[in-house]
């Protein structure tokens, strides 16, 4: 004879006893170990791209100084033509 209105429940070892809907929840998480873990990735792919752009940045900076002086060559070649 079956009792209506009882939940199925699930054992989680530790004397627990969790309904199917906590289980899956538990289950499809993330534990806070796997986001350390890429928080520290994420924070060392940071870092290393940081360290790369302190060294380009003034080569990237004399590029745009260049880009614009030619810029503003070619405006004032149009502004003595016309």
């Amino acid at each position: 004879m079956k009792i209506k209105n009882q939940k199925s429940t699930r054992s989680t070892g530790s004397g627990l006893m969790l309904s199917k809907v906590e289980a899956s929840k538990i289950k499809n998480s993330f534990t806070l170990i796997e986001l350390l873990v890429v928080i520290s990735i994420i924070g060392i792919i940071a870092g290393i791209f940081w360290g790369t752009m302190k060294v380009l940045s003034p080569s990237l900076k004399l590029t745009s100084v260049v880009r614009d002086l030619a810029t503003d060559i070619r405006y004032a070649q149009q502004l003595a033509v016309t």
